[in-house]
């Protein structure tokens, strides 16, 4: 689906995948604005007996049932536009809550490429304030186009009751409104369009400037950060602006239009009047219903705006829901049958979409319970190998094998389950210690992850925590040193037990003594395991079993620490 797409392909989608299940609510929400339009029409029509009979000299015994029966009349009307109300602000929460579940689940089983196109602020923005508009507009457009378009039939048909000829005549009004409320509508799509993706800018940028905020303190780049959000700020206002003109315009020109018929029908009328061919209650009634029909009309109106936004923002949502991820299971894909660990890169290149080569001509393998090290500059490739194994990406030539099966023949769940990452950038949540660490194996035991703690060298500091294991460590574990940190993600580590462990720059960040920690909880978790590690540090990689040197996408050289020391 394009972000372009028409009207009735997305309403089409979000009634059979999203309000299906909710049709019997709103069948009973539909009943009651009917109800409810109906209590109009017969109030606008009760004003003809009113005048005519219970005003006129000597009363009528009217003057004792009608007024209470009007009272009866708008109490019952009131329940049942709660009833309507309530249901349709339901079946909106509901049908939002479906569509940003499905999205977060296609979104969380993204590859590694996708979110490398999309920054989280942007699918943050699209998540939360794209379909929270779709929310404001199923609720007003689902419940406004009913409640507004019965409206307008109750009150059409007692102006045609009231007098035929009137009535066609003030009808005229609707080919009038329909043509450039249309127009509007169709821009406001557009517009909707770009407000939503400025929008998503402007959430990246702020988000830039707070999670960056010690860069640019350290680089004195308040100011400048301060001129990119405000022109993003500018450029959502003025999208915006657009956006509020077209639909401010919309109310004028239908009251412009309603006005002028309704002093033409008031001049035909008064003539009627005069003839004797229209009572002035039938007259009173005639005005009151044409007066009625204003609101709802002008609802109508407005209702078009409010869908083009909502349908706007669900067509992006789909947009999401609807790309495949480039990596999956295959169709065959059998489960790892772990034997040894041993894994081999046999012969493999690795190029980007945009046709840089990262890898090229790459063939090594790391025998079971050994430590492979690779060195090199910036940009040789020696993350993309890390990425490999657990098919974060996918080789263009060759293969990668875990125990001589190829990981594209086996699941991504088997596969990943049998590897644990520690890099230098540590993820943590922004939650407890404890549940940190048990992230690795939910189904750990308390004692299992202390213990992890204990062999990551983390549960002393833990343990001087106020809060101890139920610290929360919060956004991105700010609340902890680099060194703190990091041993927690080496306890995660340990806790999952994967016998393949990659070591990404583990400790390129952290002081003297943070290292130490670090460095000793490292080589108790590296203990029989296949491991591959990138580091510029001598102390992670001199004790590998093999070390090997990239430069541009290849092996330049190969060796012991000593042997490649003696090769200087």
């Amino acid at each position: 689906m394009s972000q372009q797409g028409t009207t009735w392909p997305v309403l089409k989608r979000l009634n059979r995948d999203y309000l299906r299940p909710h049709w019997g609510r709103l069948v009973l929400a539909v009943i009651c604005m009917l109800f409810t339009s109906v209590c109009m029409g017969v109030f606008a029509h009760l004003i003809e007996p009113l005048i005519d009979e219970v005003l006129k000299p000597g009363g009528s015994p009217l003057l004792y049932v009608l007024p209470g029966f009007i009272v009866g009349l708008f109490f019952f009307k009131a329940i049942a536009e709660f009833v309507q109300n309530y249901l349709m602000e339901r079946t909106g929460m509901w049908m939002v809550a479906d569509i940003q579940r499905d999205l977060y689940e296609k979104l969380i089983n993204q590859d590694m490429m996708f979110f490398l196109q999309y920054s989280p602020a942007t699918l943050s923005s699209r998540f939360l304030f794209d379909l929270q508009r779709l929310r404001q507009a199923l609720s007003m457009v689902v419940a406004g186009s009913m409640r507004d378009s019965s409206m307008v039939i109750a009150m059409i048909a007692n102006l045609l009751h009231k007098d035929w000829r009137l009535a066609l005549m003030s009808m005229v009004v609707l080919p009038a409104v329909l043509f450039p409320v249309k127009r509007i509508g169709h821009n406001m799509r557009r517009y909707a369009n770009k407000s939503q993706d400025q929008a998503g800018h402007l959430a990246a940028v702020i988000h830039e400037g707070f999670t960056c905020n010690r860069l640019v303190k350290t680089f004195t780049m308040e100011a400048h950060e301060v001129n990119r959000a405000n022109q993003s700020i500018d450029d959502a206002r003025d999208i915006m602006l657009k956006t509020a003109s077209l639909r401010s315009l919309t109310s004028p020109i239908v009251e412009f239009i309603g006005m002028v018929t309704f002093a033409g029908v008031v001049f035909y009328a008064a003539t009627e009047v005069r003839t004797g061919n229209l009572t002035a209650g039938g007259f009173t009634s005639f005005i009151t219903s044409l007066l009625l029909i204003y609101r709802p009309l002008k609802g109508l109106s407005n209702v078009n705006n409010m869908m083009q936004e909502g349908l706007a923002a669900a067509a992006r949502a789909f947009i999401l829901i609807d790309q495949k991820p480039l990596i999956v299971d295959a169709p065959k894909a059998k489960p790892l049958h772990l034997k040894k660990g041993e894994v081999r890169f046999h012969n493999i290149t690795v190029t980007y979409p945009d046709g840089t080569i990262a890898v090229t001509d790459f063939d090594l393998t790391i025998k079971p319970g050994h430590t492979v090290a690779v060195v090199g500059p910036s940009g040789a490739g020696k993350s993309t190998l890390m990425n490999l194994i657990p098919r974060f990406f996918d080789v263009s030539g060759g293969a990668v094998e875990v125990d001589g099966q190829d990981v594209k023949t086996l699941t991504l769940q088997s596969l990943r389950q049998q590897v644990a990452l520690v890099s230098q950038e540590v993820a943590l949540l922004n939650d407890t210690i404890y549940n940190n660490i048990a992230y690795g194996r939910p189904s750990a035991s308390r004692k299992e992850v202390e213990q992890a703690a204990k062999d990551a060298a983390a549960h002393d500091f833990i343990t001087k925590l106020d809060d101890g294991y139920n610290t929360l460590v919060g956004e991105g574990g700010l609340k902890l040193s680099g060194g703190q940190r990091q041993r927690i993600a080496i306890a995660r580590a340990l806790l999952k037990n994967a016998p393949i462990l990659l070591l990404d720059e583990a400790t390129s960040n952290l002081d003297t003594q943070s290292e130490r920690l670090v460095q000793e909880a490292l080589e108790r978790l590296m203990k029989g395991r296949t491991t591959l590690v990138v580091a510029h540090r001598l102390s992670t990689i001199q004790n590998a079993d093999l070390i090997v040197v990239m430069e541009k996408g290849r092996i330049v050289d190969s060796g012991t620490h000593q042997t490649l020391l003696k090769k200087k």
